[in-house]
């Protein structure tokens, strides 16, 4: 499927190792520094190819790419009980609106279901960025198996669809064009 520029879409089995490239690259680039090996080897763990894979086959994670020039710069898995559990974006587009146009696209059909909160466990380097995107601390840092993060949470909201264009195009299966740019 041609994907135009730029462009959000769900992925699938076929985006998956392309997806964890990039998660890995900027998670060793700007959080692994504060992890333990203990959390790095689980972190990494929890982005293997096989696991995401076998998560998205039993409909219990949705990953949504942001690609431009049809490369994978940005990506937000969602657990659909919503719960963030993966929001990367590529260095070289950092404050760029990527971030809240992936949550966006990832809050839409969760919105359509009638899910009024969602849940995500910063790292303590994201947690200004996910203020940014609405969320609230709800408890204290934590560390468990290495991994360290800050419980947050956000309601749903129909104003999350402004951080997109346009919405659903059936003939590309892309959910936006172009994100808002962020202003802080």
């Amino acid at each position: 499927m041609s994907t135009p520029h730029p462009a959000i879409r769900q992925l699938d089995a076929a985006d998956i190792a392309a997806a964890v490239q990039l998660i890995h690259d900027v998670f060793m680039e700007f959080e692994a520094p504060d992890f333990t090996q203990e959390g790095i080897d689980e972190f990494l763990r929890f982005i293997a190819v096989d696991q995401l894979t076998s998560r998205m086959d039993v409909a219990e994670l949705a990953l949504w790419g942001w690609y431009e020039h049809g490369r994978l710069v940005g990506v937000v898995g969602m657990e659909l009980r919503g719960h963030v559990c993966l929001l990367f974006v590529d260095a070289a587009f950092h404050r760029r609106g990527i971030a809240r146009a992936l949550l966006a696209a990832a809050l839409h059909p969760l919105r359509k279901a009638g899910v009024l909160r969602v849940t995500v466990n910063s790292s303590p380097y994201a947690v200004a960025a996910y203020e940014r995107l609405g969320f609230v601390a709800t408890d204290d840092e934590r560390v468990f198996n290495g991994i360290r993060f800050v419980p947050m949470s956000r309601a749903v909201q129909a104003s999350d669809m402004g951080a997109l264009s346009r919405t659903d195009d059936p003939r590309t299966g892309c959910l936006c064009e172009h994100p808002e740019t962020e202003s802080s």
